[in-house]
């Protein structure tokens, strides 16, 4: 989401409204309930830090995720409250053992099987860690979950 910042400081005034992939998708989506079909599952909902805590989008990811049929756990800092997941901010890249102990407890706090998130960096890094930890978590990108939910309702 930096670039929505970045992009007007080195381009100038520019004629389009920079996303996050999931405010696009939720904006679209929310016009058109209708193709999206219900699967029960249940996950822990992660908030990234640019999504949630920068650009305050929290509640329309959750929303996103009830269309396709999720029962969502909250960790216990959640939302503007957000931990870290240890992949932001240079902290993977310098510091790796860090980052694997932030996301370990990151993981550790999550009540579910499944945890999702709608940061790339975030899923990998906790993905990385839930590999190499052994913690048999299911890490998920959120727009996994909106195209399982969209390819079951054109089934039907």
């Amino acid at each position: 989401m930096k670039f929505k910042y970045f992009y007007p400081e080195v381009l100038g005034s520019i004629d389009f409204e920079v996303l996050h992939v999931v405010q696009a998708i939720y904006n679209e989506i929310k016009h058109a309930l209708d193709l999206l079909k219900k699967i029960d599952r249940k996950a822990t909902y992660y908030d990234s830090c640019c999504l949630g805590r920068i650009e305050g989008y929290i509640e329309e990811p959750r929303e996103l995720l009830k269309w396709c049929g999720t029962e969502i756990y909250e960790l216990p800092r959640s939302q503007q409250d957000t931990l870290c997941s240890g992949s932001g901010g240079g902290i993977q890249s310098a510091f790796k053992e860090l980052s694997f102990d932030i996301a370990s407890n990151l993981l550790n706090q999550t009540e579910t099987k499944e945890l999702v998130s709608p940061c790339p960096f975030c899923t990998f890094n906790l993905s990385y860690t839930d590999k190499n930890s052994r913690m048999d978590k299911q890490i998920t990108y959120i727009t996994k979950i909106i195209w399982e939910s969209l390819k079951e309702s054109s089934r039907d």
